[in-house]
């Protein structure tokens, strides 16, 4: 999630919409409606949308698909160095839309999921990192309860006892950018979620 620059959540991978749409510009200095008037024109079946459908979705969008689907949210906080307000609104909407108790938060910012858990303490939170280490265990074992690991798959493939003690102080360990090849083996090291590259 990015906010656009009157700080409204959207659903974008990248800091800007360049790749994926047929604007140009970074997500933080357009605002909500300059890029609902955009139009995404790359990713999986884009052919298969009419062009009223190829528009770039708001976090809210994003939760009333998780709840009509009855599906656990994942949102991943992209920025850095976010104001208290922007905190509070992400903590507002995923509370509005019943998802305090199930929503996962992750980030490759240790700072946003410390925020995070300030404002909702039973928040389930995940850090996002390339490698599995004592020191990682130790700085997301400091965020107390529904807190984890989201760990890049090469790192975790030699470390298999550091799964093992992360999971023995209560954190979940998920994998990300496992190959729809290796899944089996994923699978079988006995962590808690994965994210497949299909």
């Amino acid at each position: 999630m990015w906010l656009t620059k009157d700080k409204h959540w959207v659903v974008m991978h990248d800091e800007s919409v360049d790749r994926m749409t047929n604007g140009k510009g970074k997500v933080s200095d357009l605002t909500l409606e300059q890029i609902r008037a955009l139009r995404i024109r790359s990713g999986s079946n884009v052919t298969s949308y009419d062009e009223s459908q190829l528009i770039v979705p708001t976090l809210e969008d994003y939760l009333v698909i998780m709840r009509d689907y009855q599906k656990t949210p994942f949102i991943e906080i992209k920025p850095k160095a976010l104001a208290p307000s922007d905190y509070d609104s992400l903590i507002q909407l995923i509370g509005g839309y019943g998802f305090s108790a199930s929503a996962r938060v992750i980030s490759f910012d240790f700072n946003n999921l410390v925020e995070m858990k300030k404002r909702m303490p039973g928040l389930q939170v995940q850090f996002l990192t390339n490698t599995l280490n004592e020191q990682t265990i130790s700085q997301v074992s400091s965020l107390g309860s529904n807190a984890g690991l989201d760990i890049e798959y090469k790192d975790v493939l030699s470390k298999i006892e550091m799964v093992t003690k992360a999971q023995s102080q209560g954190l979940l360990v998920n994998l990300w950018v496992v190959p729809k090849s290796n899944l089996d083996n994923a699978k079988a090291l006995g962590v808690d979620n994965l994210t497949v590259n299909f």
